[in-house]
């Protein structure tokens, strides 16, 4: 279903409009935009609990975002310049100018002379919106950092109309329920029953479809036997 200006009112602002009882006037567009906005960074948090393998598809996306930025010798903090949900892939240019796929590893597990030193870098750590390359390298090149878009990358406007949402469709209503409760909470009390409803239903049967892996990704157990006895590979 798209945004909203569909023929017979078959989008998810219609939507809004039919569980607050409401239209442009009484709900105008901007705040029923910004509450859905919210309600969609609800949703995407309630399927990343579910499932840490999610990967948010949207048709509003030509590709998967990748971030790319030069780096120059000495650099140890490289702010990305876009907001990311979760970043999937990280490749830096070694010495030679190869881009190679470096590794996230943790600064507390880090070497004092990794931490201290410079060289080729091994691995990067995350810090809000940074990526630090461990080593520092003694070297300039370019960065490429391919990420899962969030909100600030795929967002609806107030002038949208075929944006869809980056999620399995038969939960898009989901969002525009979170932006109705918003508004009959302090305009409507008498709808939010049917609206708390709506949306424990929803979000059961969200947090069902994203727990349950399909079953080639499921894993596999085997028997592995070793001089210390049996043990469980993954």
């Amino acid at each position: 279903m798209v945004f909203n200006g569909a023929a017979n009112d078959q989008d998810l602002v219609s939507d809004i409009d039919f569980w607050c009882s409401t239209n442009d006037n009484t709900y105008p567009i901007a705040d029923k935009v910004r509450n859905f906005i919210f309600g969609l960074a609800k949703t995407s948090s309630l399927i990343m609990k579910s499932d840490r393998r999610w990967k948010h598809v949207s048709s509003n996306l030509a590709t998967i975002p990748i971030a790319v930025q030069t780096f120059t010798a000495g650099q140890d903090n490289i702010t990305l310049d876009t907001k990311h949900l979760k970043i999937l892939r990280v490749r830096m240019s070694d010495r030679n100018g190869i881009m190679r796929t470096i590794d996230p590893m943790d600064r507390n597990s880090v070497s004092n002379d990794d931490l201290n030193g410079s060289g080729d870098v091994k691995g990067y750590d995350k810090l809000g919106f940074s990526i630090m390359p461990l080593p520092v390298p003694d070297y300039g090149g370019t960065i490429e950092i391919e990420y899962q878009p969030g909100a600030a990358v795929d967002l609806p406007t107030v002038a949208s109309t075929d944006w869809e949402v980056g999620f399995n469709h038969d939960f898009e209503r989901l969002p525009g329920l979170y932006a109705s409760r918003v508004y009959c909470a302090l305009h409507a009390r008498d709808r939010l029953p049917a609206i708390n409803d709506e949306i424990l239903t929803l979000e059961t049967a969200i947090v069902d479809f994203y727990e349950n892996r399909d079953i080639d990704d499921e894993p596999s157990l085997d028997i592995k036997r070793t001089s210390s006895g049996p043990s469980l590979l993954l």
